[in-house]
């Protein structure tokens, strides 16, 4: 593969000889072809910084913009990004991501009295009960490594979800991608939700029942809230979004409890 020639036109600016994207002979700033800007800016330290903050500054943006819109407004935000309108929020994705951080650091930064009541809770179960000293740690160890990135986990957890969803509300003509989109960004909002309440209950020393269950509620009071406001079905057709948080939140306990066990167990 020949490397594509440069040509500098200036000290502050570079342009191509031929189309990067298309190889189309350069004629300008810009492709005839494809319409790609051939002429760029030189890297400088002044453009890094520029670049930076502008790129900042949309993100956030979009961030506040797409976290305020599914609150006050969540039908728009799905229409649109359904529609094909996404340029103005966040990816699912970006936002689950952004927002699972904040979670985890949350977690890991104020959470040290409660896993020492896990731990507590995990001697007196009769299922943990038999095991070693060496056992229990490492399933403790698990337990706090898996609550503490579970909301990284519901990218793929909410895959489940989104298939009983279009089984549930085959009139809807939604896919069972649009599904998961859906199901991402009510988890993205639970898992923000989870962040300031798990903020609170380990400031106040809230029961452990309470805390420990604070992921399940977020999640399920987010999805039951933007899906019921969303989708156009009957009001009767909706009492499904019960059982499918449920089954959602459940599976993430699930899948924390049993692999904590089974590590512990087998390594």
């Amino acid at each position: 593969m020949t490397e594509q020639p440069l040509k500098t036109v200036n000290d502050s600016a570079i342009t191509a000889a031929s189309c990067y994207n298309c190889g189309q002979a350069a004629n300008g700033q810009y492709c005839s072809a494809c319409g790609v800007r051939l002429q760029v800016s030189r890297i400088s330290f002044s453009g890094l910084f520029g670049d930076a903050r502008t790129r900042i500054l949309n993100f956030e943006h979009g961030l506040f913009l797409t976290l305020k819109t599914l609150l006050l407004r969540p039908t728009r935000v799905i229409e649109d990004y359904l529609n094909g309108n996404r340029e103005r929020y966040n990816h699912p994705f970006t936002l689950l991501f952004v927002t699972a951080t904040l979670n985890y650091l949350v977690t890991i930064t104020w959470g040290d009295v409660f896993w020492r009541e896990v731990r507590q809770q995990l001697e007196k179960s009769a299922q943990y009960r038999h095991f070693s000293p060496e056992q229990l740690e490492k399933a403790v160890s698990t337990i706090v490594a898996l609550n503490s990135t579970i909301a990284y986990w519901m990218l793929l957890l909410t895959l489940p979800t989104a298939l009983i969803m279009k089984i549930a509300f085959r009139s809807l003509r939604y896919n069972i991608a649009e599904y998961w989109v859906i199901c991402l960004f009510a988890t993205a909002m639970g898992v923000l939700l989870d962040a300031l309440m798990s903020l609170i209950f380990f400031n106040v020393n809230a029961p452990y029942i309470l805390t420990v269950n604070s992921f399940a509620i977020a999640n399920m009071v987010a999805l039951i809230y933007i899906c019921a406001r969303t989708f156009t079905c009957g009001g009767l057709r909706k009492l499904w979004l019960f059982p499918i948080g449920l089954f959602m939140t459940s599976l993430a306990t699930f899948f924390i409890g049993n692999t904590s066990y089974w590590v512990a167990r087998l390594l």
